[in-house]
């Protein structure tokens, strides 16, 4: 016998071997002795003909799509030569093909485990550069559209409301199984070649965009799914890992732009301003600055706090967004149009006929301005122009909302307030009341509440000299007393206001 295959017992690399049965073989590898009768006990002797004829009919049933057959096939030629990983790889396809072929879905892990066994197995065999290579461009182009199978996969059956959670869930297993990529011996795998890994960082920038979906916001059905924290958080640190990983592969990688999520966005916003024109239409009196309340108007605001609240999410939480995206920047605007209408105060009828002012309570005001000043920051950096407008229009329109009905309702009775406010009656606590939403819509002119003040502050000031005005009128009523006034639950935020508002006017002024 002058030569023969063979795998080193000791350490698993693939022999090509030639002398006499009788002599005692040095493994090239680990240097150890080998003898040819311990090849042949130890099972580590190759039949190399029958592992041909095994690979080929393998071959015959995989092209006729009988996945089964070709399996068995390609298992017999792996249990031949350990090392072959050639039928490793397609003893794996087989069956992600059978699967599919069968309707099932085929997760990452099976996926990950196509490149990862047969890796581990070329890492054992001296098979020439040029077939590796080729070898590896195949297997990394077949992972890559198999994970794009399983993506779109994933977006169709999951795309529906009651399925919207766990198509997250499925998103984020595909980002953990496909992490064992990023750990790939880079010299076995030939990262180095800009064309072998291009595949894999495709791949990578597939897993990424499910990533982008597991943190986005979603509508559908007419249903909200916001993103559940301890998701994005795994999700995010995820996405750092994939970053991190094309970017070592590539310098030049650019951050993939989730430009349908920004769409959906876009679309959303849209909705929901057709919900506002509507009510506005149909439940308001623009003249009077009278707005009806009850279901509508509580559809209407929810729309816009989910709204700004997506918009939010989508320009500086999402995976992937820079500042300066253009379809982020164009989105910030909306977001401001939303405060906006959450901020500004509604004005209605009660049961009894009287007047409710209706101003955004301070708890809600500065959860919701600790996202605008966000907005405004990013927005003075792209269009410091549209954002001056904004503000000013907002400034503007809450100071004319707040005008009108304080001239019409407590500026033409202050004459009564001494009685009132002695008798405390049925209309001490309305004026008080009145006043004090007055006062709170001022709020959001406040520098506490929204910092950027580069606009013209006109329409600014004069709101806070409004809420100034007011908060005066709910001292006299309550007998300059401001230890009552403190210690009422609904007034408790008065003084500290109050004191803004004297300390932003001297500044503006």
């Amino acid at each position: 016998m002058s030569a023969f295959h063979a795998i080193c017992p000791s350490c698993g690399k693939s022999l090509y071997l030639e002398s006499n049965r009788e002599d005692v073989y040095v493994c090239p590898f680990c240097g150890k002795n080998i003898t040819f009768s311990e090849l042949m006990t130890s099972g580590n002797l190759i039949d190399v003909d029958r592992a041909k004829t095994e690979y080929g009919r393998a071959h015959e049933f995989f092209e006729q799509g009988d996945f089964k057959a070709a399996e068995k096939c390609f298992d017999k030629v792996r249990e031949i030569d350990k090392n072959n990983f050639f039928a490793e790889y397609f003893y794996r396809l087989c069956n992600i093909r059978f699967l599919r072929q069968s309707g099932k879905l085929c997760g990452a892990e099976f996926i990950v485990g196509l490149i990862e066994a047969p890796l581990a197995k070329m890492g054992y065999t001296d098979q020439p550069e040029q077939i590796k290579r080729g070898f590896l461009l195949h297997v990394f182009a077949e992972a890559e559209s198999l994970i794009n199978a399983l993506y779109e996969t994933v977006s169709n059956l999951f795309s529906k409301a009651d399925d919207v959670a766990t198509g997250r869930k499925e998103f984020l297993a595909m980002a953990r199984d496909c992490r064992r990529l990023t750990l790939l011996d880079r010299r076995t795998a030939m990262l180095d070649d800009k064309e072998v890994c291009s595949h894999l960082i495709m791949l990578c920038n597939t897993v990424m965009n499910g990533l982008q979906n597991v943190v986005a916001y979603k509508y559908t059905d007419n249903r909200m799914f916001v993103p559940d924290e301890s998701q994005y958080d795994e999700a995010r640190a995820l996405f750092g890992v994939y970053y991190h990983f094309v970017r070592s592969l590539d310098a030049e990688y650019k951050l993939p732009r989730p430009e349908q999520i920004f769409k959906e966005n876009s679309d959303y916003n849209k909705l929901t301003v057709n919900v506002i024109d509507k009510y506005r239409s149909e439940c308001t009196d623009r003249a009077l600055h009278i707005c009806q309340s009850g279901a509508r108007l509580t559809d209407m605001l929810y729309h816009c706090r989910s709204a700004f609240d997506y918009t939010y999410n989508t320009v500086f939480n999402s995976l992937g967004v820079r500042s300066g995206a253009s379809a982020g920047d164009e989105l910030l605007p909306d977001a401001i149009f939303f405060a906006h209408e959450l901020v500004k105060p509604r004005v209605y009828k009660a049961a009894d006929g009287q007047l409710v002012f209706d101003a955004a309570d301070t708890k809600t005001l500065r959860d919701l301005c600790r996202k605008l000043n966000v907005v405004c920051a990013e927005l003075e950096r792209t269009d410091r122009n549209r954002l001056n407008i904004a503000l000013e229009e907002m400034y503007a329109d809450i100071f004319e909302i707040s005008r009108y009905h304080y001239t019409e309702v407590v500026q033409s009775v202050r004459r009564e307030f001494p009685d009132i406010r002695i008798q405390k009656n049925k209309q001490y606590f309305f004026y008080r009341n009145f006043l004090y939403g007055i006062v709170c819509a001022g709020v959001i002119a406040l520098t506490q509440s929204v910092s950027y003040d580069k606009h013209r502050t006109g329409d600014r000031v004069k709101l806070l000299r409004l809420s100034k005005q007011a908060a005066e009128d709910l001292l006299y009523l309550f007998n300059y007393k401001t230890e009552e006034i403190e210690n009422a639950p609904k007034f408790n935020d008065f003084t500290r206001i109050y004191g803004f508002i004297n300390t932003d006017i001297k500044a503006m002024s």
